[in-house]
């Protein structure tokens, strides 16, 4: 206290090690020594982490050597070993291999049976160095990475692989929602469904148009007042209008005509109908309008 008024300095600090250094000054100040873990002795020897290699990644890895087994490989980012077995290859060579175990009665030592499935590899491979697989498993403890090169792994059908870092528990990676083909093939039906109905209809300013190509015609038109005439996605009973409002920036304006004693479904009718104003006919719209 006497040093901290005077030189306005805390020492109490060092003085408890001052005292500790007299008591024991001879003792062992580090953590004891422990044996690095697995996951531990792996990321300091190969360097790699869950976000360079993980179970579920898609790699491209290099042939080392083929067995009868299977094939072993390399990862050349890492140089970690990998192994395909057989099973995981192609479906075709998982079926074919178990026949020729059965040939054999099971003896898989065999020379010959070994031959076979040997070819059968080789056969696949047709002189390939690389090969596209996923990553099923990571043996830490032997450095070793298990392959597979499957089309249900590869194409990742069921979603099982891949899953992103830190994914939430609740996170659904397969929900219909995500699904683009689908959505496509929804929005397409869409499209078809809402689609108008061609009119045959002699006039000059009427066109089997949709709305979007409507827009884009009067957008081409310069100045403001023009219109078209087009059918509707209603039915046969309805006839839609554009009319351009104002340009810079372009406004369209979307009526809806209701068409009223037609003497036949794909005539026109003999009165139009306009938020409860009746019309002869097209050119009187036109002409009102324009």
């Amino acid at each position: 206290e006497r040093i901290l008024t005077k030189r306005g300095i805390r020492i109490v600090a060092k003085l408890y090690l001052i005292k500790s250094e007299i008591r024991e000054g001879f003792k062992e100040q580090r953590e004891p020594f422990k044996s690095p873990e697995n996951d531990m002795l792996y990321h300091l020897l190969c360097g790699q982490t869950r976000a360079s290699l993980r179970e579920g990644m898609l790699i491209n890895v290099e042939i080392k050597s083929i067995t009868a087994s299977g094939i072993r490989c390399r990862l050349p980012s890492c140089g970690l070993d990998a192994w395909l077995p057989a099973e995981n290859i192609t479906v075709d060579i998982r079926e074919k291999f178990m026949a020729i175990k059965n040939k054999f009665n099971g003896d898989t030592t065999d020379d010959q049976c070994r031959t076979e499935r040997k070819d059968l590899i080789l056969s696949f491979l047709k002189q390939k160095t690389h090969l596209e697989a996923r990553v099923i498993s990571i043996d830490k403890a032997k450095f070793s990475v298990k392959l597979s090169c499957l089309d249900a792994d590869i194409e990742n059908h069921d979603h099982q692989h891949e899953i992103p870092l830190n994914a939430d528990e609740f996170l659904v990676t397969n929900h219909p929602d995500d699904d683009s083909k689908s959505a496509i093939q929804r929005d397409l039906k869409q499209r078809l469904k809402n689609r108008p109905l061609r009119r045959n209809i002699t006039y000059t300013e009427f066109h089997n148009v949709s709305r979007e190509e409507a827009e884009e015609k009067l957008k081409a038109c310069k100045g403001f007042g023009q219109l078209i005439f087009r059918p509707s996605s209603r039915g046969l009973n309805y006839l839609s209008m554009t009319w351009k409002m104002a340009d810079n920036p372009d406004i369209f304006v979307n009526y809806l005509i209701e068409e009223k004693d037609k003497p036949n479904p794909y005539a026109i009718g003999a009165k139009l109908v306009i938020d409860k104003e009746e019309y002869d006919d097209l050119d009187e719209i036109y002409t009102v309008l324009r």
